[in-house]
């Protein structure tokens, strides 16, 4: 099993970027930052719908928002 945090963001979101400084310690493998700006269709799959988002997931399927 994989587990791992989806951090959805944008550059221009204050809050975004605070959580990104909180979550930099972690390992690089553990969260993946993704952009809501680029990634329209990522952010819709795991029903982003504001941002700051993050969403535990084990082999891509979403345990936790």
């Amino acid at each position: 099993m994989s587990n791992k945090i989806l951090l959805f963001t944008a550059v221009w979101c204050g809050p975004c970027s605070q959580q990104k400084e909180l979550l930099e310690e972690y390992d690089a493998t553990l969260v993946e930052h993704i952009d809501v700006d680029e990634s329209h269709d990522r952010a819709n799959q795991y029903n982003a719908r504001s941002i700051p988002t993050m969403v535990l997931v084990n082999d891509e399927t979403p345990v936790q928002q």
